[in-house]
């Protein structure tokens, strides 16, 4: 399951109980010579959880942005 593989999923968990693989979509993805990786993902899947300050789900929200940050060993 993709959500497991994300440490600080907590939130994540409550989002979507079930696997989201086959709806994520990558939107960007960008790698720095400082040694971190940022990476996009958009999941067009509806979640678990109403949460109201984001607004209605298919009538504002159509998917959801992650947006990760990933720390990569120094390869030089």
């Amino acid at each position: 399951m993709f959500i497991n593989e994300i440490s600080n999923n907590v939130f994540l968990k409550k989002l979507y109980s079930d696997d989201i693989t086959s709806s994520i979509l990558i939107g960007r993805f960008s790698i720095d010579l400082s040694g971190y990786c940022d990476i996009d993902f958009h999941v067009n899947k509806e979640p678990d959880i109403l949460v109201e300050k984001y607004g209605v789900w298919g009538v504002i929200i159509i998917l959801l942005l992650l947006k990760l940050k990933v720390e990569y060993p120094e390869m030089f």
